[in-house]
């Protein structure tokens, strides 16, 4: 029992060395990380190594060596590699939009509702700048307004209730 036991264990520490994805080759051969042994692998090790939360993880001379061993792999599967300044600069901007407090998330119908209110409903310049106004403040904590919350944004009264 003891020796079923502890072959067991010994299995699982294989398991566990050769990483999440088996025994492939990584980006990040310390950490087991950013698999590089298929085309989809290569393609996603490369965005996610310009992630600032997984950047964030590791020196420069380490994120020189991962972003070498994904450029290497690349290659290998006659992979083009995007400028890596317009990449980080899309990440960084997707990161500002997330920290914006004047993003709003709203399901298609509302949103399709509001493209019709600002061209056959508002009556003005200011009335749209309200409804924005009202549209920021319904989706605070990022909540996605919709179709329900549309006569309360949109400051008009439901048609049933004229």
């Amino acid at each position: 029992m003891k020796h079923r036991l502890l072959s067991c264990l010994e299995s699982l520490e294989e398991l566990k060395d050769e990483g999440e994805y088996g025994d492939v080759e990584y980006a990040d051969k310390k950490n087991k990380k950013y698999p590089i042994d298929t085309e989809k692998h290569v393609r996603a090790a490369w965005s996610y190594i310009h992630m600032k939360r997984n950047a964030a993880k590791y020196s420069e001379d380490e994120l020189k060596v991962i972003k070498n061993n994904i450029r290497k792999a690349a290659k290998k599967f006659d992979i083009e590699i995007k400028d890596e300044a317009a990449l980080e600069e899309l990440y960084a901007s997707i990161e500002k939009l997330k920290e914006s407090s004047d993003t709003v998330q709203m399901s298609v119908p509302l949103f399709i509702r509001f493209l019709e209110y600002s061209r056959e409903d508002a009556k003005s310049d200011e009335d749209l700048h309200f409804t924005t106004e009202r549209l920021i403040k319904a989706c605070e904590g990022g909540k996605v307004a919709t179709m329900d919350e549309y006569y309360k944004i949109t400051d008009t009264v439901e048609k049933n209730d004229k």
